[in-house]
């Protein structure tokens, strides 16, 4: 088995900030985080199993399984943070702001079985829990992921592996474009963003990637040359973003493609590592972050609801109410995060004593 990539916590820990900030309307940058999350997947999960030898012939039902087990751990905090979302909807129907009908029904059902992100409407995949769309893709997307695994395996060079990354980026290009131009609204923001095939180029991107990263790795680089590619990313990365802020991309690509490359070529460089970006940043603060990143991705926004109903409760100021909303939401997930951990390590130790 492969040693873990250490340098990789840097970029997981600020992936997961952008994030938090982003859906905390601090910064508008949560796309983008989740798209390095997508593509850090993909690379991860090649780079530990290319050369297990399991998932050589893949049938469906070991896909689903591999699927279902990439967010097993996950699965009990997603149920433990849907107990206050649905507490404020059931409430609100005995206020008589809605009712509890079937429709109401079955998008609960499919937030509690992880499907939501198959239906096309935002009613269902931002249902009780904003972010919770992202494990439902993720899973979905992975249980596609053997197929990909294949297709890295038969890669024959570096150069095949990086004309599949551009094909990739090609097909997820060309398939938003037209649900872009020819689909209703809601149905192109959810194929554009949240769709798991969508996805499934990131993620496959990502693979590739990690094929790349595999056959390049034992060619060290010096200090100045991996600190120049660190730059060379970082600056990719503003540069994408600052069209994002701009508006010149149309918005069935303005999540994922405009997203793609700088996602993917910062992955690549950061699992190089050894740049002096990667030597400031790597420090037990951002190992913490890393660390807990997937539990604060499930935990953060329902905190963000409920510290946001609380503070509209206090006689604050706006200036204050500000500054207690910023610190108290990356606080309360980091701990809730860090209670589930040891939660969930605890019983993990029982189960196999």
């Amino acid at each position: 088995m492969r040693g873990k990539i250490v340098s990789l916590d840097c970029l997981r820990a600020l992936a997961c900030l952008t994030v938090l900030l982003g859906h905390m309307h601090i910064l508008e940058c949560a796309s983008f985080g989740v798209s390095i999350f997508f593509v850090m997947s993909g690379f991860l999960m090649t780079y530990n199993y290319i050369d297990r030898p399991v998932m050589q012939k893949p049938d469906v039902l070991s896909a689903v399984k591999f699927g279902i087990r990439k967010i097993k751990r996950l699965y009990p905090l997603h149920l433990i943070m849907l107990i206050f979302p649905m507490g404020l909807q059931l409430i609100a129907a005995r206020a008589g702001l809605h009712s509890i009908n079937g429709q109401f029904i079955l998008r609960s059902l499919s937030v509690v079985s992880l499907t939501h992100s198959l239906f096309p409407n935002e009613e269902y995949y931002f249902f009780l829990n904003l972010s919770s769309w992202y494990l439902s893709s993720i899973m979905f997307a992975s249980m596609l992921f053997p197929a990909v695994l294949r297709g890295v395996r038969k890669c024959r060079s570096t150069g095949n592996a990086l004309l599949a990354v551009f094909i990739s980026f090609i097909i997820q290009f060309i398939l938003c474009g037209i649900a872009g131009r020819t689909a209703p609204e809601k149905l192109m923001q959810w194929f554009t963003y949240i769709c798991p095939l969508t996805r499934l180029f990131e993620l496959s991107a990502g693979a590739y990637t990690a094929y790349i990263f595999i056959n390049l790795r034992n060619k060290e680089l010096s200090v100045v040359s991996a600190s120049l590619l660190e730059a060379a990313a970082v600056a990719f990365c503003i540069a994408a973003q600052k069209v994002f802020y701009l508006g010149i991309v149309p918005d069935y690509w303005i999540r994922t493609a405009l997203y793609f490359f700088p996602s993917v070529f910062i992955v690549f460089v950061s699992a190089l590592g050894g740049g002096i970006f990667t030597k400031l940043l790597l420090n037990p603060v951002t190992k913490l972050i890393s660390d807990m990143s997937a539990y604060i991705f499930v935990i953060h926004a329902v905190v963000i609801n409920a510290v946001g109903i609380i503070m509209d409760r206090l006689p604050l100021s706006v200036p204050a109410a500000k500054v207690i909303y910023c610190i108290t939401v990356p606080a309360v997930s980091l701990s809730l995060s860090l209670a589930y951990s040891k939660a969930y390590n605890y019983m993990k130790k029982r189960r196999a004593a």
